[in-house]
């Protein structure tokens, strides 16, 4: 299986959970600048079948306080001014707490949990390498990452055990769901989200060391504004095929 794919389907899967089709979409501010992400339902179908699930976003002002999804997963977000620099995740019994820290330039350089630390060293000619290392500090994998603007265009990664992938997005003009939530752009680098900071990604392509290539294509629908309501993705080796809805207020 394709790793870099697989670790995106279970951090998209971290923050939803299980709810029905019949939901209509949330009508109400369509300011640009304003508006938020209330609630989102997914079908990963590389994950229980493709059953529905759905996360709800909360917010104080324009900050994100927390993610809930009826799985049983939590993660709740503190700031220090408008940075987000620690995040709680609850899985029943299990608690992962990640400190975030920042350069000068409030630039991510790392974010340590009590499982794992990621790091990122930013280059003089714009690429940024990232490194993973576990509890032990033993090095899981480095990858080098290519911006344009504010986005990941390219990331290749090298895993401890000589796999290695490399993957490239392009993206849409329009606005990702979570452009207004206070300092969420940061986050970029954890790849929390499977979209970009500011826009969407419409397509990917990846290749594997061992021979193995794919390449992802979606369809969104917008709102009057530019924000997303509904993205169908297509991926040709299934593991990043999915349909998701989008709501705000």
């Amino acid at each position: 299986m394709n790793k870099v794919v697989y670790l995106f389907g279970l951090l998209f899967l971290a923050l939803t959970s299980c709810s029905s089709d019949d939901d209509t979409p949330i009508v109400g501010n369509m300011n640009p600048d304003t508006l938020l992400l209330q609630k989102t339902i997914v079908k990963n179908y590389s994950v229980n079948g493709g059953a529905p699930v759905t996360t709800l976003w909360s917010y104080s002002g324009m900050k994100i306080t927390s993610t809930f999804d009826s799985n049983g997963v939590q993660r709740t977000f503190t700031y220090t001014d408008n940075l987000i620099t620690g995040m709680v995740e609850t899985n029943g019994s299990l608690t992962k707490t990640t400190v975030l820290l920042y350069d000068d330039e409030q630039r991510l350089i790392s974010a340590a949990s009590n499982f794992e630390t990621q790091s990122f060293f930013y280059n003089t000619d714009g690429s940024i390498t990232a490194e993973l290392t576990d509890a032990v500090g033993d090095i899981k994998w480095t990858a080098q990452l290519t911006l344009e603007g504010n986005e990941i265009v390219s990331i290749q990664k090298d895993y401890a055990d000589g796999f290695q992938t490399t993957h490239q997005y392009t993206y849409d003009s329009k606005f990702a769901p979570t452009k207004n939530i206070t300092g969420f752009d940061k986050l970029l680098m954890l790849q929390l989200y499977p979209d970009g900071s500011h826009k969407n990604v419409i397509a990917r392509a990846y290749t594997d060391s061992d021979g193995s290539t794919g390449q992802v294509s979606r369809t969104i629908s917008y709102n009057a504004v530019g924000f997303p309501i509904a993205t169908h993705s297509v991926d040709d080796q299934f593991l990043d095929s999915f349909d998701a809805q989008y709501f705000y207020q």
